[in-house]
């Protein structure tokens, strides 16, 4: 999964789902952690060029509070105005408590398949496809990991969940709607 792949192919998928939001990238720079920081910009409807931090990380700890003070103090740096943290793991309660006063969007990997489904960008297969090669192709709904990937079959979501079970665990059959 994530720790397989180089942060080149990580940036590749993250670039196209800004592409996708309506920003332009005018740079991005790997960090030593491979995550990766984009400068984008949008225009305001006056059509002044309005800048933005989005920094993409590909690995599985929390993001905490210095996580967000870093990119809040580049945010400056760079001239951004706001900035936002995309994860394919989650945020700590103290990342999500010091965001709050900062002008940084949390995203984690749940939110950003949200945001790409109110966009109508989920028909999008090659973007799709991408985002599952990261683990970021399932949803979390009332506590419970769940597998939403219209292109899958049953067979392969149950595999797919099949394989998330803990070895020594007793695993009842998965909970399949459609």
């Amino acid at each position: 999964m994530v720790d397989e792949v180089t942060s080149h192919e990580f940036q590749s998928v993250v670039s196209e789902f800004i592409k996708k939001m309506g920003f332009s990238i005018e740079s991005a720079d790997i960090l030593d952690d491979g995550s990766i920081d984009f400068h984008a910009v949008t225009k305001n409807p006056m059509g002044a060029k309005v800048y933005s931090l989005i920094r993409a990380s590909p690995y599985s700890r929390l993001v905490d509070e210095s996580d967000i003070n870093l990119v809040f103090d580049k945010m400056g740096d760079m001239g951004a105005v706001r900035a936002a943290y995309i994860t394919t793991s989650g945020f700590s309660e103290s990342a999500v408590e010091g965001a709050k006063e900062k002008p940084i969007s949390l995203i984690n990997k749940y939110q950003l398949i949200d945001s790409i489904e109110k966009r109508g960008l989920l028909e999008d297969k090659t973007l799709m496809k991408s985002l599952e090669s990261f683990g970021m192709g399932e949803r979390h709904f009332q506590g419970h990991e769940q597998s939403f990937i219209i292109s899958k079959k049953r067979d392969d979501i149950i595999l797919y969940f099949k394989s998330k079970k803990p070895k020594n665990s007793k695993m009842s059959k998965p909970n399949l709607r459609y």
